[in-house]
């Protein structure tokens, strides 16, 4: 309380009497004993108890600083300046102290700010770098709020940002040429503040930062987004600088998104918009064109009250657009975008909106820039919440040494598992690189960071060069350096407390009644850590870690809103305070068995009972003085409700179920109890409902605790949660559950198991036994899942065990390859067979049993259409008939007519034709009985307003047993896909129609598409899908999409390559003579060398690995094992060839005519060859072998043929 007292009654002597007595007891040090005078027992003990004394000062010193940084007032900030003039801080103390003081000046003013200008001058400060930067920060956020811009260059600057108070630290004179020695961070932080000054000086100093002929892309950046930030207050002065740089098609994506951003920050007229508009329909540069269009559609649908003027003007903009096919698609992950989250409840006053803008990079896969921000705008006040942002550059290379590819890996590349480059050795190799020299595509250098804002102002700022250091060892010391490096990290034990107080927000406002009336807002946060020194230790084949930390989080606020009296020197109003305390400890020992690769994690409950969180509302009305004449007791706070009008809820929670429970206590207000329980669960968002539990707008009383307690009886001591995942062959697809084994070929099987075990061990056994198995052939037609849930007795009463048993068999049709001639038949007729087994109970043989039987096939629009394409018949006249297909198909022909059989539109066609809309399902049930609990019917009763798919079938499941048949077509158009059409034909013959049922999965229209390395993972992420290049006669288009044309040459050409530094593999192709099989293939893998091409006097091409004929079977495929591992695999009917190769995340569809060639995403931006460099930018796709830039796509393909006495060129 002595603490408390001094800086709230302040009184500066008592002030500096403490911490003067507070830094003397630090800098004493005890005297050693005399040798001999204590025993060794003795002097522990002594030892300890010093240590106490010095954590107990430590702790008093953290809170002494804190408060100073809190309080606010200035002569706390001037005895702060003190202290770090005097060196009575040390650097972290002094940066944390920077870092709040935007947040805590109660009386921001010029004596203030030149205060704060005296600290940054310090030689403390100006000698380390991040506390310059921190006080730089610091002071733009002071300014910024205080400036009075000037509007013209007649006009001068006022207020806080007036000549000779900026002037003092920011020379608006010096330009790009001035900082080559300057760090990075240093000229982003003069660029972050001259954006929050937004002077006319200033503004003109970041444009001549980012003009063109800056090098540095980096300083580019800065400059720009310092110039968005400035837009809003300058509009006119930004936008001739940022306008030009835009419409410039020569820059770089990242320099013309961050001037876009910079535009859009102007808040642009409505002719200005539709001219960008207009012109990024032909934008060279698809990563532009893809942000910008995004940003316009998230803003037109944006909620937030402070976007309507954006929504009102793009409402005659984004309609442009309507017919452009380039913009028909959401962006998906590899392309620069935009997304807005936005929520506005008109009940309460509140919007709150969530940004982030993602800018991809130029050469890797990896994003340039990530930013994200969270506004929030409650009763008129709006702020900027929270924002990370992340900007990096070359980090690619961090990301090649984790998981480029090797040779001897089984780890797939397509999923990001890979390690370390390809040995190179191969002779012919050699030659091609000495034929054709290639200039690698290097790495640029290595710098990142990651930047956190809290209510405008910057907190802290991470670089990830040290972080990531490793990464640029060797592969042997890596990976030992890092696990020591983590070791060391968890071994540390101590102690964390960091009390702050938010900015305090005090507005006084005149009424026309003459009584002045005031709002007031405080909230003070602590947060406390104890992390124990976690211990390791390793016996044979386990590896066992004992982890153990104690979170809490403490925050309280205080609200009051009232009128002043002045005549009694009084105040009358209302008011709530709230507190929130949660407190998360955490011990955990954890077991992995490197041999059966399980992991047991282990929770002992020796500790229970303990507190998990409390929280209150108390709303009061309340009458003081504020002359300090009267005491706060002369005066109370009554409560706005009376303890009758609150409904007491006191219950223990799963006690008896799981040996241990939750107490759980409340107190809340009776009237509408039930109406806001509706209103929150259906008619509020996720957003909303955060803003009521948080805000509680009606202030209505609450109180809530909840405990973690015993059981009375059978209590829990350790919960235990057992882990094993293992891949297995033919041999091991049964499991110990004793499920019947599937049909498949030997050795043609891959099984997948996942168990999860959790037990509940005391004086009574309660245990969960899970197993998830997945099974699939190799070439992924049949799938088999299983899924078993056993669980023992918990409840008193309960003497047998509730077990769930599901059994699902699905099988896709095999592609008919005769049928590649005709492509309009290819999936026509096509059928996938579906079965599911549910049985549940007591026992799976014996209980409850639920048998589903389902047909996929076309719906019956699509089916009409392909047969109407296969006869031949004309397009309908009927305009509301769908005719994707026939569109997709036309076009198709139209280039098989040009001799490409297979061209884009041909592909689209096939994917679109692939999907089974259509499911027949017939369902068979005996012995039904109810499954769930009623807290589970409750709670899916409040959180699931429209029945789904299942549950609309479910719902016409009558008595215990019974048959019903259900027909489900899933429509084509994308508007109309998120529902389907269910009629359902229940036992007795009545037919039940369902329209407009919600489906949240495509479940209900899986695709067949058997091309590319198709898996229906891409339908729910854009992860999954990976673009390709195709050579087709005489053209090849590229990753990117241009169509490049080929030169007539029997000489090899690249197709593509791995231009990084790890060369990891090429792809080269030449013509031959031969009609049937007018090209060859060439393919290496670091010494490997892969071959298709045509013996002589045969008509198919023959498989040859280093120089050996190797036969493909028909039925199987040939695997290439090299140490240990397969490298690649080749795959042939006879006619055509499928290699892939996991490891390195290469695919190629070949037969001589047509060549297809997929590769992993993390090649992005690091190839070459005819088929681009694969960086999602058509803009600069002619870039030669010696990286020249062409105009004309020939001689682009000339410079990539690979000169040989053999050939003619």
């Amino acid at each position: 309380m002595g603490v408390y007292h001094t800086f709230f009654g302040f009184n500066y002597d008592e002030t500096a009497h403490l911490l003067e007595s507070t830094l003397k007891r630090h800098q004493e040090e005890v005297p050693p004993p005399a040798e001999g005078q204590i025993g060794e027992e003795e002097a522990i003990r002594m030892a300890e108890e010093e240590l106490r004394q010095l954590e107990q000062e430590e702790a008093r010193r953290s809170l002494f600083l804190d408060l100073l940084s809190a309080s606010g007032a200035n002569q706390h900030i001037s005895l702060a300046i003190n202290m770090i003039n005097n060196s009575d801080m040390n650097i972290d103390e002094a940066k944390a102290f920077i870092t709040k003081l935007p947040f805590n000046v109660l009386e921001p003013s010029e004596a203030v700010l030149h205060g704060v200008i005296d600290l940054c001058e310090l030689p403390f400060v100006e000698q380390h770098e991040r506390l310059k930067g921190a006080c730089l920060l610091a002071l733009g956020s002071l300014i910024e709020g205080n400036c009075q811009r000037a509007g013209t260059d007649d006009q001068e600057d006022g207020g806080f940002c007036k000549p000779e108070i900026v002037g003092r630290v920011f020379n608006h004179n010096v330009g790009p040429a001035d900082v080559t020695n300057q760090s990075h961070y240093l000229s982003g932080v003069y660029a972050e503040v001259n954006g929050k000054l937004a002077t006319r000086p200033a503004v003109r100093q970041m444009a001549r930062f980012a003009e063109p002929h800056v090098d540095c892309q980096e300083l580019r950046l800065g400059a720009l987004w310092g110039l968005a930030r400035a837009g809003s207050k300058q509009p006119q002065l930004v936008r001739q600088v940022v306008l030009p740089i835009f419409t410039n098609t020569s820059e770089s994506h990242p320099i013309r998104i961050a001037a876009f951003v910079a535009v859009a920050a102007t808040h642009p007229d409505l002719y200005l918009l539709r001219h960008i508009a207009r012109g990024i329909i032909s934008d060279p540069s698809d990563q532009v064109a893809s942000y910008v269009t995004s940003f316009f559609r998230e803003m037109a649908k944006s909620k937030h009250p402070c976007h309507v003027e954006w929504t009102r003007k793009l409402e005659y903009v984004v309609p442009i657009w309507d017919d452009v096919s380039r913009f028909d698609r959401t962006p998906s992950h590899t392309e620069s975008r935009f997304t807005l989250w936005s929520t506005y409840n008109e009940k309460y006053n509140y919007y709150g909106a969530i940004q982030t803008s993602i800018i991809m990079s130029e050469d890797s896969y990896l994003p340039l820039s990530i930013h994200r921000a969270q506004k929030d705008c409650i009763s008129g006040f709006c702020f900027d919440s929270l924002s990370l942002t992340y900007q990096g550059y070359g980090l690619d290379r961090v990301y090649d040494a984790m998981v480029s590819p090797r040779t001897g890996t089984k780890y797939s590349l397509w999923n990001f598992f890979g390690r370390r480059r390809t040995t190179r050795g191969a002779e012919e190799r050699q030659r091609i690189d000495n034929s054709l020299p290639i200039t690698p595509r290097d790495f640029k250098p290595f710098s990142a960071r990651v930047k956190i804002t809290v209510w405008g102002h910057t907190v802290e700022t991470w670089d990830l060069e040290e972080t990531l250091a490793d990464f640029f060892k060797e592969p042997a010391t890596r990976g030992t350096n890092m696990a020591h490096r983590l070791i060391s990290l968890l071994q540390r034990g101590g102690e964390t407390k960091r009390f702050f107080l938010t900015p305090v927000m005090l507005l006084q406002i005149p009424t026309d009644v003459g009584l002045p009336a005031f709002v007031e807002l405080k909230q003070t946060n602590f947060f406390y850590v104890n992390r124990q020194p976690a211990t390791f230790e390793q016996d044979d084949d386990k590896f066992m870690v004992d982890f153990q930390r104690h979170y809490l989080m403490d925050t309280y606020h205080y609200t009051y809103f009232g009128f002043g009296l002045p005549f009694d020197q009084a105040y009358v109003g209302a008011g709530y305070e709230k507190r929130l305390a949660l407190s998360l400890p955490f011990h955990a020992r954890a077991t992995y068995d490197l041999k059966t690769h399980r992991l047991k994690l282990e929770r002992s409950l020796d500790k229970v009972p303990f507190d998990v969180l409390n929280y209150y509302f108390k709303p009061y009305s309340a009458f003081g003085y504020y002359n300090d004449t009267i005491s706060v007791e002369d005066y109370g706070l009554p409560t706005t409700y009376n303890d009758e009008e609150l409904t007491w809820h006191n219950r223990t929670y799963f006690a008896d179920t799981l040996g241990y429970g939750y107490e759980v206590k409340s107190r809340l207000f009776t009237k509408d109890l039930k109406k806001s329980l509706q209103h929150f669960w259906h008619d509020m968002d996720l957003a909303e409902k955060g803003f009521y539990l948080d805000v509680n707008p009606h202030w209505h009383p609450r109180h809530l605790s909840i405990r973690i307690v015993p059981a009375e009886e059978d209590a829990t001591h350790t919960i235990e949660v057992d882990i094993g995942y293992n891949v297995f062959g033919q041999d091991a697809v049964e499991t110990r559950n004793n499920i019947a084994s599937v049909e498949g070929t030997p050795g043609n099987l891959s099984s997948h198991i996942l168990n999860v075990d959790v037990s509940f061990k005391g004086n009574k056994s309660r245990s969960v036994r899970t197993e998830l198995q997945v099974t699939h052939t190799r070439d992924f037609l049949k799938h088999w899942v299983r899924f078993v849930y056993d669980r023992s007795p918990f409840r008193d009463g309960e003497s047998n065990h509730t077990k769930v048993c599901l059994d699902t068999a699905v099988t896709f049709p095999e592609p008919d390859w005769q049928k590649a001639d005709n492509l309009a038949t290819f999936y026509q007729g096509n059928k996938i067979e579906a079965k599911a087994d549910l049985a549940y109970g007591a026992d799976c043989s014996q209980g409850s049993r639920i048998h589903l039987d389902g047909t996929y096939e076309h719906t019956d629009a699509d089916a009409e259409e392909i047969e109407d394409i296969v006869s031949g018949k004309p397009r309908s006249k009927n305009r509301f008939k769908q005719n994707i297909l026939r569109k997709l198909y036309d076009k198709c022909f139209f280039y098989q007519q040009r001799g490409i059989p297979y061209s884009h539109f041909c592909i689209k066609y096939l994917y679109q034709s692939s999907r089974l809309g259509k499911l027949n399902l017939d369902v068979e049930y005996h012995n039904l009985k109810p499954l769930h609990r009623h807290y589970f019917r409750a709670f899916h009763h409040h959180s699931k307003k429209h029945p789904d798919f299942f549950d609309t079938i479910f719902s016409h499941l009558r008595g215990t047993d019974g048959k019903l048949h259900a027909v489900a077509q899933v429509p084509a158009t994308r508007a109309s896909r998120d529902c389907t059409r269910v009629v359902v034909t229940a036992t007795d013959g009545r037919v039940f129609h369902h329209d407009h049922v919600p489906i949240y999965t495509h479940l209900l229209e899986p695709r067949v598409f058997q091309m590319l390395g198709y898996t229906n993972l891409q339908e729910y992420s854009t992860t999954y899908k990976h673009e390709y290049c195709d050579l087709q006669g005489h053209s090849i288009r590229t990753f990117d999409g241009e169509m490049i044309r080929l030169p007539s040459t029997d000489c090899y050409s690249v197709v593509t390559r791995d231009c990084s530094p790890g060369s990891h593999f090429v792809i080269l192709v030449k013509d031959t003579e031969s009609p049937t099989f007018p090209k060859a293939l060439k393919l290496f893998f670091g010494n490997t060398v892969i071959d298709i091409s045509q013996p002589a006097e045969e008509s198919g091409g023959a498989l040859r690995v280093n120089g050996e004929t190797v036969p493909v079977p028909t039925d199987y495929p040939y695997s290439h094992v090299k140490d240990g591992a397969e490298l690649f695999s080749v795959e042939s009917n006879g006619h055509f060839f499928r290699i892939n190769s996991n490891s390195h995340g290469v695919y190629l569809f070949f037969h001589g005519h047509i060549l297809f060639v997929q590769v992993s995403p993390f090649y992005r931006g690091k190839l070459c060859g005819l088929c681009g460099d694969y960086n999602y930018e058509r803009q600069y796709e002619l870039r030669g072998s010696d990286k020249r830039l062409y105009n004309d796509t020939l001689e682009f393909a000339k410079s990539y043929v690979v000169p040989s006495e053999d050939c003619v060129f």
